[in-house]
């Protein structure tokens, strides 16, 4: 007799908006996440996750920069760096004001990500505890304001002596980390 076919996995939650806050008691940052319904999720963001997050974000961010492969290396650094700031600069200009992402259910606790990228942008897959995988979909300039934001948190948080994780200062100085695969975070 065949077995009964396994159950489909549930799609993942589109994320279309995303909040981000510190909880100093947790020790975590809070992602807040709601899809283009206005549905709404939470996640917990130890600092682990958020670390290798950023250097994995750093990381696809220099290696698939247009002039990482035509300038010298002691600029790409530079080139990753005015990239960035472009980033958050059109942001700034073009914000509209929205409403702060709050999800009414407790946060599930992130256990791993994965980065994918594609043409323009990457997709990041969110593996939490108890809860059906989430995905957010970044262009180039969307990925650079989420990677400033996490730079931000991680700052606040006082997670890195100093100026931060290299891939914080990569994007104020120079120096971004090197190397080319999608990441597993976890």
């Amino acid at each position: 007799m065949n077995a009964p076919a396994a159950p489909a996995a549930p799609p993942p939650f589109q994320i279309h908006r995303i909040s981000v806050g510190f909880a100093a008691i947790e020790d975590r940052l809070r992602l807040d996440a709601a899809d283009a319904a206005g549905n709404a999720r939470a996640f917990w963001l130890t600092r682990r996750i958020v670390l290798r997050w950023g250097e994995a974000m750093a990381h696809w961010l220099t290696n698939s920069n247009p002039l990482a492969n035509k300038l010298p290396s002691a600029l790409v650094g530079e080139a990753l760096s005015m990239e960035h700031a472009a980033a958050q600069a059109r942001a700034q200009a073009t914000a509209e004001p929205s409403a702060r992402v709050v999800a009414q259910t407790p946060p599930a606790l992130v256990l791993g990500l994965q980065i994918k990228p594609q043409p323009g942008g990457c997709v990041i897959d969110i593996e939490s505890a108890g809860a059906p995988p989430a995905r957010l979909t970044l262009d180039r300039p969307s990925s650079h304001r989420t990677l400033g934001l996490l730079a931000r948190f991680v700052k606040q948080a006082e997670w890195w002596p100093d100026k931060g994780p290299p891939w914080v200062e990569a994007l104020e100085i120079s120096g971004a980390p090197s190397g080319q695969s999608p990441e597993r975070l976890n």
